[in-house]
């Protein structure tokens, strides 16, 4: 069943979930939903994880894993139909909070008489405990048993809060061979455990798992017990849980024990918008079979299909340029004995975001409530680099930013210090820690500040926060392209960023 086709259609058993979301909603402890990780489904949102299913096999085995007041379970029971022979249905719901609890129990009940209206037999069970206490002694069950009872079809919306390294649960998973560093990809990861063989699983969480060091051990997992077969893409970053503060842009995917050749990507600005675009790809095209790191690839389009080709195929790393990038060493409330808020005898300049403006260092900046300058001596060396030729981004960018990537050029030329300093909320290029030679310098700012690599990142990235380790992974034009690209920008009369993209284009055509 399409999107487009769904939406028109009257979910009387998720009409009511949300109905009793909207209730709980309110009622809930404030004060622990961040560290519970509660962000509960909506209507619109809910509609749409079953229809990444194909048909139910004629007995399904359902487990909705952090299940909330049962907006997911509710879905999926509603848009069975003619076309699902389905004779019995078995559901086990995990839901730890005694409050969404007491509303998931009411939405069973209403999903039991509708399928015992409908003549299928209906089995439940409402799990108290946590889902990962849960899932991990499940496993260990099923591993001592030959034939174990395990889930053709998995749903969940699961929680989204950061795990410590050593808490209780990111240990206990380990032990199981799941790890992540964040709720919702542990939840995710244990699922798939109890998957059974061509059984499917369809989730919605951030996308932030598609790329980046910090979730590889968790795709390294899926993706070797798993194949994904379809992936839905929000364009806003605020609409599909408009209620919540949620920042993440999230997606919606399927991954099944079914061994696939293609993956199906489609693309909405909402969950209840009609403008869905659909791709769908060779699955080496999304996750390339060479790539240690395993990352997704979401390519929503033909151009941008050939985006990601010339990016991707262009011949350095970073490291091939004996280039780094680094995030800034000073943490200012930690240098607070080295800091000033205006410049004086023996301080160097501290560059924070906001020294950043239209591709240059504006530096220093009047009546700026942050200091602009940094003590230069022994103790505060190990905060400092020479002075010279830098390239600066923000590590954080606005959702307002026309560029994902803001990108500026230090030019220490321009100031009469030994050192600088650069604020822990920046990026900055170097090379071991000493300045970049000038047309290097002004050639990467051109290229990562060009509106390819803006379209390249934001298919990467589901978040405004610009990683040091992103701009490690990018790939880059040659040595050659990038200083004949910088001599290029430092005669510019003006930053143009028509005319810089224009001459990036040129460099990506002929790296």
């Amino acid at each position: 069943m399409i999107l487009e086709e769904v939406r028109k259609i009257m979910l009387p058993l998720l009409k009511s979930a949300e109905t009793r979301r909207v209730q709980a909603t309110p009622l809930l402890d404030q004060s622990k939903r961040g560290k519970l990780g509660q962000y509960m489904t909506p209507e619109e949102v809910a509609r749409l994880l079953p229809t990444f299913f194909s048909n139910a096999d004629d007995q399904v085995r359902l487990l909705d894993a952090g299940a909330g007041v049962g907006s997911l379970t509710a879905a999926f029971i509603d848009q069975l139909n003619e076309s699902n022979e389905v004779f019995s249905i078995d559901i086990l719901a995990c839901e730890i909070d005694t409050l969404l609890r007491q509303y998931l129990i009411e939405t069973i009940a209403d999903c039991r008489e509708w399928c015992e209206s409908s003549e299928i037999q209906f089995t439940s069970n409402v799990v108290s405990e946590s889902f990962i206490e849960y899932a991990i002694k499940r496993i260990h069950s099923n591993s001592r048993v030959k034939d174990p009872v395990l889930f053709n079809r998995i749903i969940l919306n699961p929680p989204y809060s950061k795990v410590g390294a050593k808490s209780k649960e990111r240990l206990l998973c380990q032990k199981v061979g799941v790890d992540s560093g964040n709720l919702y990809s542990l939840f995710v990861g244990l699922a798939l455990k109890l998957l059974a063989p061509k059984g499917e699983l369809v989730a919605i969480t951030p996308r932030s798992f598609c790329n980046g060091p910090y979730f590889r051990a968790f795709r390294e997992q899926i993706f070797t017990e798993a194949h994904l077969e379809k992936l839905h893409v929000f364009e806003s970053r605020t609409q599909s849980f408009k209620g919540d503060d949620v920042l993440q842009e999230n997606i919606i995917f399927k991954l099944t024990k079914n061994s696939q050749d293609v993956v199906e990507i489609s693309k909405s600005h909402s969950a209840d918008s009609e403008d869905i675009r659909l791709i769908t790809l060779p699955k080496d095209d999304v996750i390339y079979p060479n790539d240690p790191n395993k990352f997704v690839h979401i390519v929503t389009s033909t151009e941008e299909k050939r985006i990601a080709k010339q990016i991707g195929q262009l011949p350095n790393s970073l490291s091939d340029l004996g280039i780094d990038a680094s995030t800034g060493r000073v943490v200012d409330f930690r240098a607070t004995e080295f800091t000033s808020s205006n410049p004086k005898t023996g301080y160097v300049p501290l560059i924070y975001p906001s020294h950043l403006k239209n591709g240059s260092v504006n530096w220093p900046l009047e009546g700026f409530k942050k200091p602009n300058a940094i003590l230069d001596s022994e103790k505060s060396k190990k905060l400092l680099v020479p002075n010279g030729v830098y390239v600066v981004t923000r590590r954080m960018s606005s959702k307002e930013e026309p560029r994902r990537v803001v990108a500026s050029i230090y030019d220490g030329r321009l100031f009469d210090f030994e050192n600088v300093g650069f604020e822990n909320k920046t990026n900055f290029f170097h090379s071991n820690f000493k300045p970049l030679k000038t047309e290097l310098a002004f050639g990467i700012y051109a290229f990562i500040s060009s509106d390819l690599v803006d379209a390249y990142f934001r298919m990467f990235n589901g978040h405004t926060q610009v990683n040091a380790t992103d701009l490690r992974f990018l790939r880059y034009p040659s040595s050659d392209k990038l200083f004949e690209l910088g001599s290029k920008v430092i005669r510019l009369k003006k930053r143009d960023m028509m005319e810089i993209d224009r001459l990036v284009r040129d460099v990506i055509s002929n790296p």
